[in-house]
């Protein structure tokens, strides 16, 4: 099966990024320049989170369409399809492709609602976007609609949606905020089957992540591995939010999103640092203004705001307000 991974990184990434290497171990591994070649950001071929592996192959069935390229499309399809294959009947899948086929389940990681709410938007796309291309992929609509039905059910009043569960659907982790994704999963369902029920659950679990979160102004573990506040986690509120406020006109979602906006902006750098020549950052002329910091454990700059251009420009042109066009 053809698989997909949206990065390349140096072949130590992995192990520093897990503490796996460090100290004297990591100095020595770092000497050996075979280290230093770039491979594939990792194989366990994640379906959604940092991996985005669904969202890749649908951009590269989108590009194939786009250029003709057949051998692309099929590849992409392929992909999609080995996902949807290994999916339980109550909606849930072990995320991580690579890891299924090569591990039993009990050793997998489990199901995670960042990974599965990321997984029912891609495959509502990509059911999408093959549709408008001439082919019905039903299995891609059915998918999400299970994943749809498995929240449904499985919303609570005391803590939102789970953040992890077993693969029978058992809660195993209920902390967090990261859980919200789910949220921007059921708005692409509800946004294609126009089900009364993903908008009911859409606006209860709104309600409870922003009395309990966002009005707080604080969110919590959208990186899956941070027990700690963070701002990857507002965006699925965000564009939750957009959605509520274009699909009923209702000033309260408009209030909302723009207090997620103003959230996301807490993080943010609004200027661009000065640094030595030789330093790493001049090399290659990157620019610090725009960029976030990841959360309050990962002191790191990233582009994690790239990801949210297109809810600001969203709320310029609604509101006027110029902070949000920059």
């Amino acid at each position: 099966v053809p698989m997909f991974s949206p990065g390349l990184c140096d072949k130590l990434f992995y192990k520093c990024h897990s503490a796996l290497l460090k100290g004297e171990e990591l100095a020595k591994a770092m000497e050996d320049p075979e280290n230093w070649k770039l491979t594939v950001f990792a194989d366990s071929y994640e379906i959604g989170w940092a991996g985005q592996c669904a969202m890749t192959a649908r951009l590269f069935a989108l590009n194939g369409y786009k250029n003709g390229y057949e051998m692309d499309v099929k590849a992409a399809e392929a992909c999609l399809d080995a996902y949807v294959s290994i999916q339980k009947e109550n909606g849930l899948l072990f995320t991580r492709y690579g890891q299924y086929i090569r591990l039993p389940e009990e050793e997998c990681r489990l199901p995670d609602a960042c990974n599965i709410g990321w997984a029912m938007c891609e495959l509502m796309r990509s059911y999408r976007m093959f549709k408008e291309h001439g082919k019905v992929k039903q299995n891609y609509y059915d998918f999400s609609v299970k994943i749809a039905e498995f929240a449904v059910k499985n919303f609570h009043t005391e803590y939102g949606f789970a953040k992890t569960w077993k693969i029978d659907g058992t809660p195993v982790s209920t902390a967090g905020s990261v859980s919200g994704i789910m949220i921007m999963g059921l708005c692409e369902v509800h946004r294609e089957t126009g089900d009364a029920r993903y908008l009911d659950t859409i606006v209860k679990a709104m309600d409870f992540y922003y009395t309990r979160d966002i009005e707080h102004f604080i969110c919590v573990a959208g990186a899956l591995d941070c027990a700690c506040v963070d701002k990857e986690t507002v965006y699925p509120f965000l564009e939750s939010a957009l959605y509520l406020y274009e699909l009923t006109g209702e000033e309260i979602w408009l209030e909302r999103a723009q207090k997620a906006a103003y959230y996301f902006f807490s993080w943010m750098m609004f200027y661009d640092c000065i640094y030595d020549s030789d330093a790493d950052f001049s090399k290659y002329g990157y620019h610090t203004t725009g960029g976030t910091l990841v959360s309050a454990e990962h002191s790191a700059l990233d582009a994690w705001g790239a990801l949210t251009v297109n809810a600001m420009f969203k709320l310029w042109h609604i509101t006027g307000n110029e902070n949000f066009k920059i």
